[in-house]
């Protein structure tokens, strides 16, 4: 009895976080018709670039801090007694599905994010990537580079 309510918990969490990414995932799409934007000022590319590179520290941080969490669940589990066990189980897998669901589309969206940065310092010239902390290493790695 225990079994198939933890199994329709299981089910229903999934079912759930899939409707809701679903539903998310046409609110991040783009117009197709936007118009170019315009090449942005070195000091527009600048702030540009740090708000690049601060997001992509945060997302880090995150990973951390819910690696942590998800240690200190899994210890609790397994030094939980056979009653309580299933139950926390399902609670890590249903979390675990739910950080990899969320952060696999704040990923996507961070490279697309980051792959529109690097076209903007193109349209720029050269120049503009050496000064990029987030393009740095970017340049020497290019096929075609004698670095």
């Amino acid at each position: 009895m225990k079994s198939k309510t933890s199994t329709k918990f299981l089910i229903g969490s999934s079912i759930a976080l899939g409707l809701a990414f679903a539903a998310w995932s046409p609110l991040q799409a783009k117009p197709a018709d936007a118009p170019p934007a315009a090449v942005p000022t070195d000091a527009q590319m600048a702030a540009h670039c740090k708000e690049m590179n601060d997001a992509k520290v945060k997302f880090a941080d995150d990973v951390k801090a819910q690696n942590a969490l998800l240690t200190e669940e899994v210890t609790a589990m397994n030094g939980a007694t056979d009653e309580k066990k299933l139950g926390l189980l399902c609670a890590v897998v249903t979390r675990m599905a739910e950080q990899r669901v969320a952060g696999d589309a704040r990923r996507a969206a961070m490279d697309d994010s980051v792959m529109h940065h690097f076209m903007q310092h193109t349209q720029i010239g050269k120049d503009s990537m050496s000064k990029c902390p987030m393009c740095k290493g970017a340049d020497e790695k290019s096929p075609g580079s004698e670095k």
